[in-house]
């Protein structure tokens, strides 16, 4: 049993979830479902993952997400035997937790950053100073202080690249507990950060800190053009693959002075917090769904698997924000913004034809249509409306039955934006640079999850991860030129 159990007296770490809500930004927003039942097997799971499991469950770091997918379930109203099947699933190749070859305290917290041996040290250290600080001053002092980046002298902490790191699986974890006011899922994820070797540093520079002038005759207000603005940055191609383990090192090697370029041209203001989150979540979707649309009928949809990430961990942007200063809120969204850029150059930098996407509206019901049960002459509907009134019904089904949980993630942060922006009309972002931005309109949301759907219910690939058989459900291909 982890160490870090004893720090549970300090501070109720799994409360019942309270999802987040504001005035002013995108709030949280369950679908019907959850009830006591699975609220109960929910907040089991997560104390049993928080005293029995490592945040890599091998030695390649690999990422725990025995909790991610049953977080997204009870978002989606599944009922208990569900959650607990799905943690169980989960749970059974995790690594076991193990102590630390030292305590982590506040004297030596900057010694051991980057090594994985101390994720339980760190998860007790940052279980106590959650509890002496609060949700919102832990941020600030530990991600986004200059102290804990880049103190005087030369030493790096820079622990806000680190919290971008892992395919921004440290702002996964600890976003869902800013999200559902869960205190265990911010330590975890401010522990698995600290254990983050640090690979986004190239993008997440001094200068930030260090009030150096990053002014330009360029800027931009907008998220959407400064992705606008890498697409059709000629100097940018990135035409094979580098290899899984180091692709995002290799494309940050190469462009980081672009990637810095295009993002430091984007001027931020705590007024436009809502719009601003809204354009992300309109961009990650588009870099995600965009690029795999199939150019020919015979063609499959590529679901890529490292930019579904784009999509699932911008959700949480919202409710961390909303814990930070101005200071910090811009430090969170240019670095967020330059590790998706990073990424996506990674993956190939691939076009985003948006006008042939928004053509084809094959993709507004769902691609797997079931039978109506009820026709009559006094309800009469074409058959599209027959074999899909709400695609959404069938997705929801889909993704709550579906083993991985990548899976529950991605569709429920779709259909969570489908709720937010689903009204947007075509002209609604006419003023960004984006090519075709002019034919976006809130269907997007419901487009790729269509896509995704038929995809992911396909059979999977079965391939040896971490000395056994493991399914594989996404696509690995990228979208290379070579």
């Amino acid at each position: 049993m982890s160490s870090a159990s004893v720090q549970n007296g300090l501070i109720n770490l799994f409360p019942a979830p309270k999802p987040f809500s504001s005035v002013d930004l995108p709030a949280s927003i369950p679908t019907p479902g959850a009830s006591p039942e699975s609220t109960a097997a929910l907040r089991e799971a997560l104390q049993d993952d928080y005293k029995r499991w490592h945040c890599f469950f091998n030695e390649q770091g690999f990422h725990n997400h025995a909790i991610h997918g049953i977080l997204a379930l009870w978002h989606l109203g599944a009922d208990a035997d569900t959650i607990k099947t799905a943690y169980a699933k989960s749970s059974s190749y995790q690594r076991p937790a193990f102590a630390s070859p030292e305590p982590i305290t506040k004297n030596n917290w900057t010694d051991h950053l980057g090594d994985e041996k101390y994720y339980d040290g760190y998860l007790v250290f940052f279980t106590g100073e959650l509890a002496a600080k609060g949700p919102s001053a832990i941020l600030e002092d530990y991600i986004f202080s200059s102290a804990t980046n880049f103190p005087e002298g030369d030493k790096k902490v820079q622990m806000l690249n680190r919290f971008m790191d892992g395919l921004l699986h440290p702002i996964i974890h600890c976003g869902q507990g800013y999200e559902l006011g869960i205190p265990g899922l911010i330590a975890e994820g401010l522990a698995q950060a600290a254990v983050h070797p640090g690979d986004s540093g190239p993008v997440v520079p001094a200068s930030w800190w260090k009030g150096s002038d990053n002014k330009t005759h360029d800027s931009t207000s907008s998220p959407l053009s400064v992705f606008s603005r890498i697409l059709v940055d000629p100097e940018i191609t990135w035409p094979e693959d580098a290899g899984a383990e180091n692709m995002y090192r290799a494309a940050l090697k190469k462009y980081s002075s672009h990637i810095l370029k295009h993002v430091n041209a984007w001027k931020y203001n705590e007024a436009d917090l809502p719009r601003v989150l809204e354009e992300i979540a309109w961009a990650v979707t588009l870099l995600y769904a965009v690029p795999g649309f199939p150019k020919k009928d015979t063609d499959v949809y590529n679901a890529d698997f490292y930019s579904m990430h784009f999509v699932t961990s911008s959700l949480f942007l919202p409710s961390i924000a909303a814990h930070l200063t101005p200071t910090s809120q811009e430090l969170l969204l240019r670095s967020y913004l330059a590790a998706v850029s990073g990424w996506f150059i990674a993956r190939g930098k691939p076009n985003l034809d948006i006008q042939a996407f928004f053509a084809n509206d094959k993709t507004l019901k769902s691609l797997f249509p079931t039978a109506p049960t009820h026709d009559g002459p006094s309800y009469t509907l074409p058959d599209a409306s027959k074999a899909s009134p709400n695609p959404w019904t069938e997705i929801i089904q889909l993704t709550i039955l579906h083993p991985d949980e990548h899976v529950h993630k991605l569709q429920r942060t779709l259909l969570q934006y489908a709720q937010t922006y689903g009204t947007r009309e075509a002209g609604y972002f006419k003023d960004v640079e984006l090519k075709g931005a002019d034919k976006l309109d809130g269907s997007l949301f419901i487009r790729a999850a269509n896509l995704s759907a038929l995809r992911l219910n396909q059979p999977p690939v079965v391939a040896n991860i971490s000395g056994g058989p493991f399914d594989m459900y996404w696509d690995r291909r990228g979208f290379f030129q070579k």
